[in-house]
C-alpha cells in the first residue's frame, strides 16, 4: 500500500502573539532533536549586534526549530498526537500549527505511517535589532523529511519562515508562511 500525502503548496501566514507559557501540565514530552547537525548561520540583521550576541541568538533560535521539528516529524508512529511539538509556540500561532489541515507536522499522515525522520534541517536567522537591542527574528528553514509507511519511503521538504519574538520565558514562534511539498 502506497503511502498518499496531498501535497499542498502555500499555507498562509498566522500569528498570536501572546506571553503565556506555551506547555501545559500533562502534555507529552517533545523528542530529542535528531542527531544530524543543523545547518544554522545568522542571515540578515537590521540594526547593530555584536557578534557574540548574533551567536546566542542563532543558538537560541535554532534550538526552537530543532526541538518543533523533532516533535513534529519523528518520534513513535504511528501516532495522532503531536501537540508536543509546539510548545515553542505562542498560543495563536500553536491554535494554526496544531489543526488536522496543518503543514507544520506529520498529524495528517501520522496514523498512517511506521516511521518518519528528519533528514537534513537547514535555519537562516535573521534578526531585527533596532539600537542595539533584539526585537525579533525569523527563522528562515528548510526541512527534508522522511516518511515510512510499510515498505514505502516518501521524502518531503517543508521550506519557509518562522517569526520568532523574545519573551521572558525564551523565543517563542508568534507566526509562520511555510510550504510542503513531496521533493528529492
Amino acid at each position: 500500500m502506497g503511502l498518499a500525502i496531498a501535497v499542498l503548496m502555500g499555507f498562509p501566514a498566522c500569528s498570536g502573539g501572546d506571553d503565556e507559557p506555551a506547555s501545559k501540565p500533562g502534555t507529552s514530552a517533545t523528542p530529542a532533536p535528531s542527531p544530524i547537525t543543523t545547518d544554522a548561520a545568522l542571515g540578515k540583521v537590521r540594526g547593530t549586534l555584536p557578534k557574540a550576541r548574533a551567536d546566542r541568538v542563532v543558538a537560541d533560535v535554532t534550538s526552537v526549530v530543532e526541538s518543533w521539528s523533532a516533535g513534529a516529524f519523528e518520534g513513535d508512529y504511528p501516532r495522532a498526537d503531536f501537540s508536543a511539538a509546539f510548545t515553542d509556540f505562542t498560543q495563536g500561532a500553536r491554535a494554526l500549527a496544531v489543526k488536522p489541515t496543518s503543514l507544520l507536522s506529520n498529524v495528517a499522515v501520522g496514523s498512517r505511517l511506521s516511521g518518519s525522520r528528519v533528514a537534513s534541517r537547514l535555519v537562516r536567522v535573521d534578526v531585527l535589532a533596532p539600537q542595539g537591542k533584539v526585537a525579533g527574528a525569523t527563522a528562515r528553514i528548510k526541512l527534508v523529511v522522511r516518511l515510512t509507511a510499510g515498505s514505502t519511503e516518501t521524502t518531503q521538504v517543508l521550506a519557509g519562515r518562522l517569526a520568532l519574538t523574545p519573551t521572558t520565558a525564551g523565543w517563542r514562534v508568534f507566526a509562520f508562511d511555510v510550504r510542503r511539498g513531496e521533493g528529492a
